[in-house]
């Protein structure tokens, strides 16, 4: 279990309003799994510094007054999971997809961290808290209790609930921190 990991900003989501699911009552849950606004869910194919991002994070502060009904989150993944990765032909190795964030700035805000997520990567990302295979009460005895965005409040939950997937699945779940 990580204690004092350090989180890299990838950017921003225009997403639909926060989800209220019947699994996690009293919640306005906060997942990376909410629907992206149709306009930016493409991918952005941008150069920063040199480097692409091939990601669907907005690497600008967006208009919000152009998306009424809809919210802004800003997500930073675990820096130590921005790792390179792997080319189809199994020898090539390419930058990770996360790695823009290591060379721009993030803009001033006004987002607060809302907490945790713990997300599956490599399928688009999804998160792996707020899959429906998990019930409540198995994320609290193997995480920790979750805050009023349905997400947890330190990084060391997300790390145990984390761990417990790898011993259950043998697969891994990435710490994100959700900003809103």
């Amino acid at each position: 279990m990580m204690s004092n990991a350090a989180f890299l900003f990838t950017g921003y989501l225009i997403q639909e309003p926060y989800l209220v699911l019947d699994r996690f009552p009293g919640m306005r849950v906060a997942t990376i799994d909410r629907d992206v606004h149709p306009d930016t869910a493409s991918i952005r194919y941008e150069l920063i510094d040199g480097v692409p991002n091939v990601t669907r994070f907005l690497t600008w502060l967006p208009d919000m007054t152009k998306y009424p009904g809809w919210v802004l989150n800003g997500y930073a993944i675990d820096q130590d999971k921005v790792l390179p990765e792997l080319g189809l032909d199994g020898v090539t190795i390419f930058p990770s997809k996360y790695e823009y964030a290591k060379r721009w700035k993030r803009p001033v805000d006004g987002l607060q961290l809302l907490g945790y997520d713990v997300v599956d990567e490599r399928c688009h990302p999804f998160s792996l808290l707020h899959f429906e295979k998990h019930s409540l009460d198995e994320i609290r005895s193997n995480g920790g209790d979750l805050n009023s965005f349905g997400l947890f409040e330190t990084a060391e939950a997300s790390y145990r609930f984390c761990d417990y997937l790898y011993r259950r699945n043998q697969g891994e779940g990435t710490v994100w921190q959700v900003w809103g």
